[in-house]
């Protein structure tokens, strides 16, 4: 702290330090400490060093009148109701209420840090005044109207205001002020500055002053990714080499944060001196938002919830440790949820879903208590304060015994206590501006509040300080590396506030109204940054992939670069380990654990798709059914495709019970027939199991799903030749392998010739005839049936086909040993399976019998390999996030 050291002299002879943040002022608090013990004093008097904003709010205290100062969560809310007023009263309206007003109270303080006049005779420099221009004229005059009428103080007039009390006499100047941290300074603390001087006080103003061996460097990255990288590997050098503080500036670090503490993490972490090395507490100056915080997030949640709950809410809900029963009814939560999502539940009314919980959900008992809490609730809602709000919102949440049962660390402490001692009185302090109003709009309130609230737990490491530029002011460090500077930050962008017009702007000097501003802040501040420490990197990247990116032209040219030598340096871990080769251990995976397989075939549940998923993929199968693990399934909207596919196999079911041979089918008319399929369907609709939003569209399906199979029967099953049904979904038991499976085909037909039979299967979906007579046998199920599956029938079968059942994209698709034997189903000797081969049904069945073979050994032996046999099997698959297979195909 020897660079602050006459500054503390100043303050401990009775001087007021004013910094430009808070950050700074307790930078200063600490330091001001260890001065008073280095000095040998252990006992002193509290030092008047504070944030200029915190010195003005107090001598409002100091006359009464703290109560009457607006907060910007306040003010905002205020310029709301102005602007809604008036376009109200002009019939007019706005996409973007909130960021109009946003625009509209940075003008008003650009107005009002200038001095400039609130009526449009200073706007005469303006040829044209635009529809913009007058409106802000009307809203302002409307805003300070409504200050003035309730005696409130604008918090862009504070400075003014305060300056007035001091020219009074009613509020007491220092004897001695010293400003720190100020890159330049506005007109009213120009102005209040001006005031301490005439009142007799002596004004400084502490500059950076450069050390006598300051070293500083240049670095130009490919990327952002590779100069952060380089940065961060920087840091933890410093760090290893015995630094106290060390800062990394990040000009645009609200966009990159999330990128910077992934990146700084890993460096961190590499370092062969953990004590030295803060990973996971180093101190962000950018918080996070408050209501980004799991805790505040799940308050929120619990809320919104209204006379009914979407399954995303509900699902949050229920996987939510912060809420009574959050840990102890996990289990049956996740079972409850589970069972939601396989009955496709989109929305629940909270009544109904108290039912499902009890007949479902059980040991929920804390979260049926929790939806009946919320349910009472809704139905007491009413206009009041939002004083009363606040009050039921914590009532509410006390109820449903948030935030949890479970332990709270530090920072969990902390964002409760931001909840309760900030955000709920910060909504009760709208009152003050806002009247009475109901549930929704105080939620509301509520929500921007929670999400305007930066939120960063208080325990952080102070050796590693990763801020942007404004938080850097003032402050004094070992090393620092500034990053980013391309000339598109510094210097920065001219941004006229489409409220004033621009001549105003510039002739009265507004910041961010010109380039020589721009270049002069910019000067300023590289000019402060080269002196906050005694080793400083000046840093910017070469472009982002795309755009080529330009260094700011305020980077001294005089500067050397890091050379090739020192990056690599800085890249490489330091210490005794440096250069020693490191050898990963790897694990191969690709194979699981065996089944136990005795004589006795081992049976193995889910049917044929076990050989199917092991065609697909061995990963997939042995996920599936050795494991035993499945996505959750994603509730849709209306039916599911999966319900739908489900439907037509019952429709179809039924209508060859009845229906039994192809003579009968021919004998109905076209009106019998329709009639037949349409009350088949009316049934198979009636006993489903449908959710309330899937039965309001039971019409719907009812007529699209006669429609479908009326196309189907009438224009494909018709036009075969004669036919009759001898099973359908007839369970049986077939061996494969050592494996024992069940096998249910859709339906069996013997040809009326009796030149055999055929085997279908009923799809919704598009299916190929390669996917089974191509090299890799990816429908095993047919040729299980062929093969296995019909006992004494299994050597007279002469096709197998998948019938297509969609709109506008029906056919038989599948592989005969004959020709005509089905409508445009080819023999073995037309298809593509000549290319192999393979001419004849015979060869056809020992192919078939040969892959399925495998397929059953390769199961067994758990070959579980993440092998697709092709991009399009992972697709539908609901393992990616397991087997990862897209991060793979990025590495490589």
């Amino acid at each position: 702290m020897s660079a602050y050291e006459s500054i503390f002299q100043a303050v401990a002879a009775g001087a007021t330090l004013f910094t430009v943040n808070r950050r700074l002022a307790r930078t200063l608090l600490d330091g001001y400490a260890l001065y008073k013990k280095k000095c040998g004093v252990t006992v002193w008097k509290r030092p008047e060093i504070t944030t200029l904003d915190t010195w003005l709010s107090c001598r409002l205290a100091d006359v009464g009148q703290e109560g009457n100062l607006l907060n910007p969560a306040q003010s905002d809310c205020l310029w709301q109701q102005v602007v809604r007023a008036d376009l109200l009263k002009r019939q007019l309206d706005l996409m973007q209420i909130q960021a109009t007003t946003r625009l509209v109270a940075q003008a008003h303080r650009l107005v009002v840090d200038a001095q400039c006049l609130t009526d449009s005779s200073h706007y005469q420099v303006a040829a044209l005044l635009s529809p913009e221009h007058h409106a802000f004229l009307r809203w302002q005059s409307a805003y300070l109207h409504r200050c003035q009428q309730q005696g409130w103080i604008d918090g862009a007039a504070l400075t003014d205001h305060v300056i007035t009390l001091l020219d009074q006499g009613q509020v007491s100047v220092p004897s001695m002020a010293v400003f720190i941290g100020f890159d330049e300074f506005t007109g009213s603390q120009q102005r209040l500055q001006d005031q301490f001087t005439k009142l007799g006080c002596r004004v400084e103003v502490e500059v950076p002053r450069p050390s006598l061996n300051i070293k500083i460097e240049r670095f130009s990255g490919q990327d952002e990714g590779e100069e952060l990288t380089v940065a961060a590997c920087w840091a933890r050098q410093q760090l290893e080499r015995g630094a106290k503080r060390v800062a990394v500036v990040v000009p645009d670090l609200a966009r990159l944060q999330n990128t910077v503490e992934r990146i700084f993490r890993r460096e961190l972490a590499r370092s062969l001196f953990p004590e030295r090395v803060p990973v996971q507490s180093f101190n962000v100056s950018l918080g996070r938002p408050l209501a980004k915080q799991g805790m505040v997030a799940t308050a929120l949640t619990v809320l919104s919830v209204g006379y009914s709950v979407d399954f995303e809410t509900l699902s949050y809900l229920l996987r939510s440790p912060w809420l009574a029963g959050g840990t102890t009814e996990a289990n049956s939560r996740a079972q409850l949820e589970s069972w939601l999502r396989r009955q496709n539940i989109r929305e629940i009314t909270l009544s109904s879903l108290i039912k499902v919980c009890r007949n479902q959900g059980k040991g929920n008992h804390s979260f049926v208590q929790l939806i009946t809490l919320l349910d009472n609730d809704n139905k007491r809602s009413r206009n009041q304060s939002l004083v009363k709000w606040g009050d039921q919102f914590n009532q509410l949440l006390n109820q449903v015994g948030w935030p949890g049962d479970r332990s709270l660390t530090s920072d969990d402490y902390q964002a409760l206590s931001a909840w309760r001692d900030k955000l709920v009185p910060a909504l009760a302090a709208l009152n003050v501006v806002h009247g009475d109003t109901n549930r929704t709009t105080a939620l509301t309130m509520l929500r921007k509040l929670a999400t305007e609230q930066l939120f960063q737990p208080k325990a952080q490491d102070d050796r590693l300080h990763v801020t942007g530029i404004l938080e850097t002011a003032g402050l004094h460090f070992d090393a620092i590396w500034v990053t980013g500077l391309t000339d598109q930050i510094l210097p920065g962008r001219v941004q006229h506030n489409p409220f004033i017009p621009t001549v105003v702007q510039r002739h009265f000097q507004m910041p961010h109204s010109s380039i020589e501003h721009e270049h002069h802040y910019a000067q300023v501040t590289i000019d402060r940054l080269s002196c906050s420490a005694s080793q400083v990197v000046l840093s910017h990247p070469a472009g982002d992939g795309v755009v080529s990116f330009s260094p700011s032209p305020f980077i001294p040219a005089n500067i050397h670069c890091l050379t090739s030598q020192q990056q690599d340096e800085i890249t490489a871990l330091e210490g005794d380990d440096q250069g020693r080769d490191i050898t990963l251990e790897s694990l191969s995976d690709e194979v699981g654990r065996e089944l136990v397989v005795s004589d006795q075939p081992y049976e193995v549940a889910g049917g044929t798709s076990v050989l199917k998923d092991q065609a697909l993929c061995p990963f997939r199968a042995y996920a599936h059914h050795q494991l035993k693990v499945r996505a959750l399934e994603t509730p849709q909207t209306g039916i599911d495709n999966r319900v739908r596919g489900d439907l037509i196999h019952k429709v179809c079911e039924r209508f060859w019970r009845e229906v039994t041979t192809h003579r009968q089918l021919c004998a109905m008319t076209d009106d019998e027939l329709l009639q037949c399929i349409k009350q088949l369907t009316g049934e198979v609709l009636d006993q489903a199991r449908l959710n309330d939003q899937a039965k309001e569209l039971l019409s719907i399906e009812r007529t699209r799903l006669t429609a479908l199979l009326f196309e189907w029967i009438s224009c494909f099953e018709r036009q075969r030749q004669p036919f009759t049904v001898v099973a359908v979904e007839q369970r049986q038991q077939v061996q494969v392998g050592p494996l024992l499976l069940t096998a249910v085909p859709d339906r069996v037909d013997c040809l009326d010739d009796n030149s055999g039979y055929v085997v279908i299967d009923y799809k919704s979906g598009m299916v190929k005839n390669s996917d089974l007579i191509g090299e890799s046998l990816l429908e095993p199920q047919l040729p299980i049936y062929a093969l296995k599956g019909l006992d004494q029938h299994q050597q007279q079968i002469v096709a197998v086909v998948f019938a297509q059942i969609r709109s506008g994209e029906c056919a038989f698709k599948g592989v005969a040993a004959d020709d005509d034997v089905m409508p445009r189903v080819k023999s073995v000797a037309k298809s593509a399976a000549v290319k192999r081969g393979i001419d004849d049904w015979p060869a056809l069945l020992d192919d078939w019998d040969r892959q399925l073979d495998q397929l059953a050994h390769d199961f067994s032996n758990a070959q579980a390999e993440v092998n697709p046999v092709a991009k399009s099997a992972c697709q539908f698959c609901d393992l990616a996030r397991l087997c990862r297979i897209a991060e793979c195909e990025e590495s490589c």
